[in-house]
């Protein structure tokens, strides 16, 4: 039986100990998922874990049922939790099949062009999927060995690290996921080019609307209090980009 004193606070304090410590062997969802910010964690364990911060010590797993008594408690205290199989749409699962194959014929690249046989990952891809398996690289705070192998024989460009970065592939990741897939493979003097991310700020893009909207002012009369619509609508989201740094930029 699951305590009644777990609140909300305690499985979100759950929820963050794991996205910095992540999720111990034996413990991953099998089936379903507690949606958080975007990002899935295991129900069972996080009521678990939100157990040590309601009363003292992690609650042992059979002392209560996943499934339905975890998802019933976490949907009464407010959280959202989804079956991961049946809540996608064809479409996100044709994407997800299509990812696991260029995953799998990025390993059979490094093994037969770099000598490269990362047989303990193609396990792990082939029990856990793709997806998952790219997600749980990406949380990861350092490159793994095989990427470091990759690095070393010159072929970054077959980590699943590169992969998430397909522009087919946007909707299946966060922009902090993709964000990061970037930066580790940056890190490495490997930098995939013409990776736009949805909160970036393109300075030669705001610098060519005002300059095609300076040519129209010399050639169009406009009717006071009239608005020309250009780099304003496109990056009046960002608050960074206030009107100072545009007339500098002009």
């Amino acid at each position: 039986m699951i305590p009644p004193n777990i609140t909300s606070e305690h499985i979100i304090n759950a929820i963050e100990q794991i996205r910095k410590k992540g999720v111990p062997e034996r413990r991953e969802p099998t089936k379903y998922a507690l949606v958080f910010k975007e990002k899935h964690y295991p129900p069972k364990y996080t009521i678990s874990l939100a157990n040590y911060f309601a009363n003292g010590e992690e609650l042992h797993p059979n002392k209560f049922n996943g499934g339905d008594e975890s998802n019933k408690f976490l949907r009464k205290l407010g959280f959202i939790v989804i079956d991961e199989i049946s809540e996608i749409s064809p479409i996100e699962k044709s994407l997800i099949e299509q990812f696991h194959k260029d995953v799998i014929s990025a390993y059979k690249k490094a093994k037969s062009e770099c000598g490269y046989n990362a047989s303990i990952f193609i396990q792990i891809v082939t029990r856990d999927g793709a997806l998952k398996v790219a997600k749980d690289f990406i949380h990861k705070k350092q490159a793994t060995t095989g990427f470091e192998k990759l690095y070393f024989a010159g072929r970054l460009d077959l980590t699943i690290e590169a992969h998430v970065l397909l522009p087919k592939y946007k909707s299946m990741f966060t922009l902090e996921e993709r964000k990061t897939a970037f930066e580790r493979l940056k890190e490495y003097k490997f930098e995939v080019l013409g990776v736009v991310f949805e909160d970036s700020i393109d300075l030669h893009t705001i610098q060519d609307d005002i300059l095609a909207d300076n040519i129209e002012n010399e050639h169009e009369l406009r009717p006071e209090g009239a608005v020309k619509t250009y780099y304003g609508k496109r990056y009046e989201r960002d608050a960074k980009i206030d009107k100072e740094q545009l007339i500098y930029m002009a």
